[in-house]
């Protein structure tokens, strides 16, 4: 490329903020910006402001080439965007606090009065930066994260009273300089042996105000509530002929999305939506080697094999979803139209009809479609004849479906996987747009 994409829309969008008057800082990992940035940008904007920012974000996209494929609404607003040309994609987290799941935990307003300006934006001082990383691993994970340990312990020994001042309010003064003095002897030990005492201090500080405390709960409770129901996650099935590629492909999407959806919160499952159990025993050499079972014993096999189809979506698939991960699915309920002889089945298509009416539906349908000469050179688990068969039955469904899509699978692995990834941001942020309200 030759220019960065994310360095002149970020440019873009930080001018932009300062000239609409938007109060805001970037909490961290600021130094490389706009340049580059590792995973995410983590902004905190006066509440008020928060509508108004957004607004300012959306303009600087559609101007800089850029779209808005994801919303997530967890303790911040959460928007992912990727370039209309390169695919590339930025995560922005727009904070209107600092908080402990609904309740604060560092005064957001003081950091925010504070703010430094640093070359076209806005940071926090380095006490405020060191008591909101000293706060945020420790109160939710029980650990103070590596890389900000200096930073931490720099501001101990050199700012230690506006240190104590940001955490005070918080976790009471006695433990805000035991913290100080620890961090300034790099004694970490000790610091997260207390984060047991930080969350009980940090409850009591908010309880204090109980009107407000149950509102704040209230409030996260109909978030929750509301992400469930539009969950950001995405959920995609991958179908076609043994050698059409399926797990290359995803393994490749994975990798391409991966600053849109974090590998650790993901799910990849063969056939039925159910976490994988242990070391995978292989692809299966002669899917068709052994004699289909009669009606009765394919009847009880299929109730068998359809209940995880019912119950694994909502209690695999749905939390993955919510948490904003993607769901990759091979096969998945459409191998019973297709290619029952794999399942050793004898039953009338209106069965597998009947019982897909009760499935849930993913969210996109990739079929990866190539001439059966190519399907056979990469895998001749089946017949020609079979192959061929396969090849036409499958890209007969994936028409029929409103969200199936046939992909050129004869093509190299990374431009099949570019396809996809085209289609994946587009059908997101058409969603992206439907949940913002964007006409």
């Amino acid at each position: 490329m030759s220019e960065n994409n994310m360095a002149v829309f970020l440019t873009h969008l930080f001018d932009g903020w300062n000239a609409a008057g938007v109060k805001y800082l970037i909490l961290r990992n600021y130094e490389e910006l706009p340049k580059h940035t590792d995973n995410d940008v983590d902004i905190l904007v006066s509440p008020p402001q928060l509508k108004r920012a957004t607004v300012v974000l959306q303009q600087a996209a559609e101007n800089k080439g850029w779209r808005i494929h994801n919303v997530g609404e967890f303790a911040c607003f959460t928007i992912h965007l990727f370039h209309e040309a390169s695919l590339e994609q930025v995560h922005i987290d727009l904070m209107c606090g600092i908080k402990w799941h609904a309740l604060p935990f560092i005064d957001d307003q003081n950091l925010l009065n504070n703010r430094c300006s640093f070359k076209n934006f806005y940071i926090p001082t380095p006490a405020h930066e060191a008591a909101v990383n000293l706060m945020t691993r420790l109160i939710y994970r029980g650990y103070v994260k590596e890389p900000y340990r200096a930073g931490i312990k720099e501001a101990a020994q050199t700012n230690g009273d506006l240190l104590s001042e940001a955490l005070s309010p918080w976790i009471g003064p006695e433990l805000a300089g035991q913290f100080i003095e620890w961090a300034a002897a790099d004694r970490w030990n000790e610091i997260e042996d207390s984060s047991g005492m930080v969350r009980k201090n940090v409850l009591k500080a908010n309880c204090r105000k109980p009107f407000r405390f149950v509102g704040l709960i209230l409030g996260d409770v109909f978030r929750i509530i509301h992400r469930w129901a539009k969950s950001p996650g995405c959920s995609i099935v991958f179908f076609g002929p043994d050698g059409c590629g399926k797990s290359s492909v995803a393994d490749e999407l994975k990798v391409a999305l991966g600053k849109s959806f974090a590998s650790e919160k993901g799910l990849h499952c063969h056939w039925k939506p159910v976490r994988p159990k242990g070391t995978s025993a292989g692809p299966i050499e002669d899917p068709h080697g052994k004699p289909p079972r009669n009606l009765w014993f394919s009847l009880m096999y299929f109730m068998h094999h359809y209940l995880p189809f019912m119950w694994g979506w909502w209690l695999c698939v749905k939390p993955v979803l919510f948490k904003n991960g993607l769901v990759i699915i091979d096969r998945y309920y459409y191998d019973f139209f297709v290619d029952p002889r794999r399942y050793r089945l004898t039953l009338p298509q209106w069965v597998a009809k009947l019982g897909y009416v009760f499935v849930k539906n993913p969210d996109l349908v990739f079929c990866l479609d190539a001439e059966p000469e190519i399907l056979q050179a990469r895998k001749n688990e089946v017949s020609f004849e079979e192959c061929k068969r396969q090849r036409e039955a499958y890209r007969a469904l994936a028409e029929t479906l409103p969200n199936g899509h046939v992909i050129d699978a004869s093509q190299p692995l990374e431009q099949v996987a570019f396809d996809v990834q085209t289609i994946v941001l587009e059908y997101m942020a058409a969603r992206a747009e439907t949940r913002m309200g964007k006409s």
